[in-house]
């Protein structure tokens, strides 16, 4: 990702979560990747992808807490966010911040340990 994508990312991410102290830096390696951070703390990561002359970016951060809706509510500064159970699925559910639907929560079981991620696709359109 070059420095103008980064700072369009940064800007919308900002935004979005009403949180100034968000900043995203490439990464070296894999290209196409950005770390985000929140002031000093790593807490995700972000994909380029250019697929059939589309180009999008993908949110991922994992939820470390159980109460997710809280998790991100404390670690966002945002008391907008909440998480809705989809009806027919026990491991996805999608996140709001009011009233948009902005992302997924999913959670993976494996050797017994549940793990939960954030996902959110930022598309160029977004950026505009």
């Amino acid at each position: 990702m070059d420095k103008t994508e980064i700072e369009q990312v940064q800007r919308y991410m900002r935004n979005l979560f009403n949180n100034p102290q968000i900043n995203v830096a490439a990464r070296a390696k894999p290209k196409g990747s950005a770390e985000v951070f929140l002031g000093e703390e790593a807490i995700g990561t972000l994909d380029k992808d250019e697929e059939d002359g589309e180009l999008s970016y993908h949110f991922r951060m994992p939820v470390l807490d159980k109460d997710a809706p809280s998790y991100l509510r404390t670690k966002f500064g945002n008391p907008k966010f909440k998480v809705v159970a989809f009806a027919k699925s026990k491991d996805t559910a999608e996140v709001y911040l009011g009233e948009d639907s902005i992302g997924t929560l999913t959670k993976d079981e494996e050797k017994g340990k549940v793990t939960q991620n954030f996902r959110m696709a930022i598309f160029e359109t977004d950026l505009e």
